[in-house]
């Protein structure tokens, strides 16, 4: 049975001096399971993780725990689902390449062991079906000493169709260990060779797609390889970033919104990336999020990161720390609670001599060439929410307690992890500028920014969060009021691909379950649709509540 309601949307856009934001068009919420055949419905159930669109079907594919759907997005105000595909194993991740749609899927009762790529051919709306035409099975060990390199695959076999944009990737195998380590390619785990430790997150090809950058998020590096001669051509480590000069809320529990400076370093570990062009000169921008390795298979149990306090009670400090910093690291009110890396930055004592904890808490600009940084985003994201979203300044999206929780009660509690986790980030162009979206994860949050041309320092547009505040999560999901929990994968289409030929922006809620498209342009300014979401400063912020009128499918 389908339910076609009227729902109202909301979303609380902030603006500065520009005028580029986000508005709604339509969200979806997605069954996780079905009863009966109904959708059955909840959140932080899985229900989406991966997305991908077929341009030229108007359809989108989502991907979660137990289903593949397939959304017609034609009309866009009214998505409806016409397809579901039970799912036996848990999808990592899809994509589409013209007539053929392709999952990685993990081994179905141990995930580390063999998983399979599935290849199949795009929907066929007469039939209604997809039909497989390939798997290819990986490679994998429960033993995570004897695991294979993680790797590029190349698709190989005489029974394997030509596809058509799908390269043919090498092998890849360091072999240069030690100089790569020497260079500052990270190996967490140091029983297992450094082929084994690097750890592919996300993949961005230049232009004319001669060459291909791969983030190694936990590695914090990114690799390059030639599409050409179909060979690795570089490895690259990103560095660290010094907070000796920008701020920095590092605890849950300083009772607010806390920023400070203090001498210590951050690794970059970047999950999305995207690239693009000045002038003949290519970049590529990273979303630095972070991310610390815990191994725990084949009676391996393994965590590189330890909360600072605990570090100091265990005299693993250095004395090269001064004294005023080890104050600050044993102090949960300042750096005590801070997840902090017990693997970087060792005297021969093996004693932390210098201080690493996860992410950059931001987002970064690197020459293609040779992964120079020409622009880092500093504390600017942090301090962005802080001025514009302090209600949830570094919170949560999720909670023990949906029925009594608000979104607002879970301020500060992410601020000793990784902060303002910027995880997916995507590039697009509108309103005759060039744009970047970028996804802060636990916040649930969207900030775009303009690259004017010729420029590689981005100029801040706005801050859009789906949703409601004032409610409790239990309370806005029922109501359909709880944005976009966790955005981790966003697309942008441009107004020849999108299905209303204008500029959108497909976000998917991983914890909310859902699948929202918003028009990317200028931002209205009503004054009559304002509506109290937050505490700010508001000569400084021209607070508008959009609250917009969608007809759509909302139950299947």
């Amino acid at each position: 049975m389908i339910l076609i309601g009227i729902l109202y949307i909301y979303g609380c856009v902030y603006v500065s001096e520009a005028v580029i934001g986000l508005s709604s068009v339509s969200s979806l919420y997605m069954p996780y399971d079905y009863a009966k055949g109904k959708g059955v419905y909840d959140f932080n159930r899985n229900a989406v993780e991966e997305t991908a669109y077929d341009v030229r079907n108007k359809l989108i594919y989502t991907a979660g725990s137990r289903y593949l759907h397939i959304v017609d997005v034609s009309k866009p105000t009214k998505p409806i689902i016409i397809h579901k595909h039970r799912l036996t194993q848990n999808v990592e991740d899809i994509a589409i390449c013209g007539n053929y749609f392709a999952m990685i899927q993990e081994h179905k009762d141990f995930p580390a062991l063999d998983g399979f790529l599935k290849i199949f051919k795009v929907y066929n709306p007469t039939t209604h079906s997809l039909d497989r035409i390939h798997t290819i099975k990986g490679k994998n060990d429960e033993d995570i000493n004897r695991n294979p390199p993680n790797e590029p695959t190349k698709f190989a076999g005489s029974e394997l169709p030509k596809l058509p944009c799908m390269p043919m990737l090498p092998q890849f195998t360091v072999h240069r260990e030690f100089e790569y380590i020497q260079y500052g390619i990270r190996k967490p785990y140091a029983p297992s060779s450094l082929s084994m430790n690097l750890e592919p997150e996300s993949i961005a090809f230049n232009n004319d797609e001669t060459k291909l950058y791969v983030t190694l998020q936990e590695n914090n590096a990114v690799l390059t390889i030639d599409m050409a001669t179909k060979t690795l051509e570089s490895v690259f480590s990103l560095g660290a970033k010094q907070w000796a000069n920008l701020r920095l809320d590092a605890s849950s529990g300083d009772g607010g919104t806390k920023m400070r400076k203090y001498p210590i370093y951050s690794l970059y570990q970047p999950d999305g990336l995207a690239y693009f062009e000045n002038n003949g000169e290519g970049y590529v921008i990273t979303a630095n999020e972070g991310a610390d390795v815990e191994l725990d298979q084949g009676g391996v149990t393994f965590h590189e990161s330890e909360r600072a306090s605990t570090m100091a009670e265990r005299n693993m400090f250095s004395k090269q720390i001064s004294p005023d910093l080890l104050k600050s690291l044993g102090n949960n009110r300042q750096l005590g609670q801070l997840e902090i890396s017990q693997i970087d930055g060792l005297d021969e004592q093996g004693k932390i001599k210098t201080v690493f904890f996860y992410g950059g808490r931001g987002f970064s600009i690197w020459r293609a060439s040779d992964m120079h940084q020409v622009y880092d985003s500093g504390d600017e994201v942090a301090l962005k929410h802080k001025q514009y979203f302090n209600s949830i300044f570094n919170a949560d999206s999720t909670t023990r307690s949906p029925t009594n929780n608000r979104p607002t009660d879970l301020k500060d509690v992410r601020s000793d992890n990784k902060g303002v986790e910027c995880e997916s980030i995507v590039m697009g162009e509108a309103q005759g500028k060039r744009l970047i979206f970028i996804a802060i994860d636990r916040v649930s949050t969207i900030m775009v920014y303009s690259l004017p041309a010729g420029s590689t320092k981005p100029v801040f547009e706005s801050i859009f969060r789906g949703g409601r505040l004032d409610k409790t999560f239990q309370e806005l999901y029922k109501n359909m009021e709880m944005g976009d929990l966790r955005p981790s994968d966003m697309m942008f289409l441009d107004a020849k691909d999108s299905p209303n030929n204008s500029p959108m922006l497909m976000v998917t809620g991983r914890a909310s379950g859902t699948i929202s498209l918003y028009h990317v342009g200028n931002v209205i300014n009503n004054s009559s649709s304002r509506l109290k979401a937050d505490t700010t400063t508001w000569t400084l912020v021209l607070h508008i509540w959009v609250v917009m009128l969608a007809i759509g499918v909302l139950r299947v």
